[in-house]
């Protein structure tokens, strides 16, 4: 017989089991957010909802009365709706979607089951119920206003794409309705694409409104860190347990973990401190804020550190790289989210340096926000040049000056009547055309010092295969279109020229 070795194992069960448990001291009103899509009374597909559940000290908003959209015959209309209901009825009707079981607004107002959707959608949870999630990132939860700040949230997401055009088999249809559902949200749900069809629980921090923290020096110049808390209306924060962590991008240098006895903390560290970041753990409702990279310390400003430098995320072996999934297969929830998140990084990252337009529209928003970051003006060289008003439109106001270089050949009666008509509307806006030398080749636009190319003439971005990219970091190139302009002639007589 050989004597086994015992082991002693330490025990802990994770707590709280239920971040929920205070609901009835924490929050009294609720506001459920509901947008659908609905062809008959018994044929009603949800779109998009959020129960927003409302700190005690927040006075609920009036109730602002059904919206909705009429699409055109034989085309579902959207409907959009905000209850105001009492926060354990918004926890309810979220879990009776858990189980399945959607209800919508009636003709009256009044929730009620919806037998079954139009389309078929079976959606996944994310976290596991009861556990919430603090998003360390507002992209992961865009429709919330800034006021939540981290919030706690509990998400239903589709498990397969969601087949928007089951409802809508027109692109012009579908368009609208993303777009008016857009300016009633406040966010698109074509950028967040895996939130169509989706269900969220979002409960703002019920204890303080804001924490922040602050470097403070002493006359021996020893550093501290200073964290205070913004309590709640009737709230205190004594119990809390407040985390600090420090550390260099690369890497952690030390932790520290108290019971937080009051609204104010200071950490003694008596060195010069590096990047820090900050945890809330609450016993009874979980985790209340969290931070995901260290902020480092300029005297009393504070900014994020990333470890991993953008620009070199495309080598990086860490980041999940995204694939397009088109074939509705079922995947778990947190998978569908991750690869969200990391699509939409992706795309973040290479829009920076190009982008390939999906139709005019889209191709119109992107010039518009181009452009839209220009502080002196900007130069659109296209030797093709035609009609430019429904581009200068959708660039909205006057803005800086913008100035277009073009070929003698291309400039017509019609384009000079165009810019006419804007200069006489204040547009701050100017045509001319190529000098005595060789015209450029290629079609560019300068805003300020950033040079970007387009493949084709602009009125013919937002054809498939179309896009700009930023061009080469050449000084010399973007001379030559400067150059370029001030050797450029007034258009008129060249019209004249041809007839």
């Amino acid at each position: 017989m050989h004597d086994r070795a015992v082991v002693l194992v330490q025990r802990h069960t994770v707590q709280p089991t239920d971040p929920l448990e205070t609901l009835d001291e924490d929050y009294t009103s609720a506001v459920i957010h509901l947008a659908w899509a609905e062809e008959q009374q018994e044929q009603q597909t949800l779109l998009f909802a959020f129960v927003e559940l409302l700190p005690t000290e927040v006075p609920p908003p009036l109730d602002d009365g059904p919206q909705s959209l009429g699409l055109g015959p034989e085309r579902p209309m959207v409907r959009l709706r905000r209850l105001v209901v009492p926060a354990r009825s918004a926890v309810e009707w979220y879990l009776d979607c858990r189980r399945g079981e959607v209800a919508l607004p009636g003709a009256n107002g009044a929730l009620r089951a919806v037998p079954s959707e139009a389309v078929d959608v079976v959606r996944g949870e994310d976290p596991p119920w009861p556990t919430l999630v603090c998003p360390l990132e507002r992209a992961a939860i865009p429709f919330c206003p800034s006021w939540h700040g981290q919030p706690r949230v509990h998400r239903l997401v589709p498990q397969a794409a969601f087949p928007l055009d089951r409802l809508w088999s027109d692109a012009p249809s579908r368009h609208r309705a993303t777009v008016w559902i857009e300016e009633r949200l406040h966010f698109s749900l074509d950028e967040h694409p895996e939130l169509w069809g989706s269900i969220h629980l979002v409960a703002p921090n019920p204890v303080y409104r804001a924490m922040g923290s602050r470097l403070y020096i002493d006359a021996d110049a020893r550093e501290s860190v200073l964290v205070r808390f913004e309590p709640r209306a009737g709230k205190v924060v004594e119990g809390l347990r407040l985390g600090l962590a420090e550390g260099e991008p690369w890497g952690s240098l030390t932790l520290h973990h108290v019971e937080v006895r009051g609204p104010l903390v200071r950490f003694d560290v008596g060195r010069r401190i590096a990047g820090v970041k900050e945890e809330v753990y609450d016993p009874r409702r979980g985790v209340l804020e969290t931070a995901g990279q260290y902020a480092s310390f300029i005297r009393d400003i504070k900014v994020r550190m990333d470890a991993r430098p953008a620009s070199d995320s495309s080598t990086d072996p860490s980041i999940v790289r995204p694939h397009s999934d088109t074939s509705g297969r079922v995947v778990s929830t947190r998978d569908r989210m991750a690869e969200a998140y990391y699509g939409r990084k992706h795309r973040e990252q290479t829009q920076a340096q190009y982008r390939v337009f999906e139709g005019r529209v889209d191709a119109l928003e992107d010039l518009r926000e181009r452009i839209g970051q220009a502080h002196r003006d900007v130069l659109i060289v296209d030797p093709h040049l035609r009609a430019v008003g429904a581009l200068v439109d959708a660039l909205g106001g006057p803005g800086v000056p913008l100035r277009f270089l073009t070929s003698p050949s291309t400039v017509t009666k019609t384009l000079l009547g165009e810019f006419e008509v804007l200069a006489r509307a204040e547009r701050r806006i100017e045509l001319r055309v190529f000098g005595e030398r060789a015209p450029l080749e290629g079609q560019y636009m300068v805003v300020d010092e950033q040079l970007w190319m387009f493949n084709v003439p602009l009125h013919r971005l937002g054809q498939p295969g179309t896009f700009i990219a930023k061009a080469p970091d050449d000084p010399s190139l973007r001379d030559q279109l400067v150059q370029a302009w001030r050797d450029a002639r007034d258009p008129e007589p060249q019209v004249e020229s041809h007839g």
